[in-house]
């Protein structure tokens, strides 16, 4: 009587290892990386800072427009796909201008939708959100909000891998630092009341994708 009862226990646990392992392995095979880069267009940028001079007295400066400036951007991901193969939750890290003078370690968490599936060739559509932290650190007000929005064309070259164009519209909050009015540099933390930014940009990227 025991004989059987081991045999079929045995057997249950062999089913529920391998069951297990499959899983894993499906999991990890919705697994996938990237790496994009490209070129960001700021075209909109406005600014609020309210200083104190070295003499003591307040300077109010402000400014809404056009101000466009070249930059770059750099990003590794890292993303998980979501059973259906349409959908993929991602995250995001590298380096990012925003405006002259103004570069970020972006950390970003980013969904992307494929009306076919992630391994066809077409569009795509994608949001993100998340932070950027500013080069260099020395000031405490140094992280900028950030998000996007995105449409691209992925070009399928196997089941993983692919090349992505991606165009996006970008837009970034932050508290930058004030150059100095009356000397070079910029004016000490402990002097600034105020210092808000707003940029607006659109960037073109390719991305090889795993």
């Amino acid at each position: 009587m025991r004989k059987p009862f081991f045999i079929l226990l045995l057997a249950l646990s062999v089913s529920i290892t391998g069951a297990a392992q499959e899983n894993t392995a499906r999991a990890i095979d919705r697994i996938r990386f990237s790496c994009e880069w490209g070129y960001v267009q700021t075209i909109y940028h406005d600014y609020h800072f309210n200083i104190l001079s070295e003499e003591g007295y307040r300077i109010n400066e402000s400014f809404y427009g056009f101000s466009p400036h070249p930059n770059g951007l750099l990003l590794l991901g890292a993303g998980f796909v979501v059973p259906a193969e349409k959908l993929m939750i991602s995250i995001h890290g590298g380096y990012s201008g925003i405006h002259e003078g103004n570069r970020v370690i972006p950390a970003l968490l980013r969904v992307s939708f494929f009306p076919r599936t992630i391994q066809d060739d077409g569009m795509f559509y994608y949001a993100q959100a998340g932070a950027g932290f500013h080069l260099p650190a020395g000031l405490k007000t140094r992280v900028s909000l950030m998000s996007g929005l995105g449409a691209g064309y992925r070009i399928a070259l196997s089941e993983r891998f692919s090349i992505d164009l991606i165009l996006t519209a970008m837009a970034a909050f932050s508290h930058p630092p004030v150059p100095n009015p009356e000397g070079p540099g910029y004016v000490t933390e402990q002097n600034v009341r105020t210092s808000d930014a707003h940029y607006g940009a659109l960037s073109l990227t390719i991305a090889v994708n795993l």
